[in-house]
């Protein structure tokens, strides 16, 4: 026996969405964990990727109009 699970139905303009979801019964969180957990995760990725930003509080400024 096949089971299809929850079918939803939403339209959005000239789209409409078809999801289809189970929930399976050997999970180790649920899905708001399990998506919040790959926010973080992608967060933390990028931030240790991102190049440090240019220190704006020297002395030198390059926004100066010569006198």
């Amino acid at each position: 026996m096949i089971q299809m699970g929850l079918v939803s139905v939403k339209q959005i303009g000239d789209t409409i969405y078809i999801v289809r979801s189970k929930t399976s019964t050997t999970a180790n969180e649920t899905a708001y964990e399990k998506v919040r957990r790959l926010i973080l995760d992608d967060t933390k990725k990028k931030q240790r990727i991102t190049p440090k930003t240019l220190d704006i509080s020297s002395d030198k400024s390059h926004n100066t109009v010569p006198a």
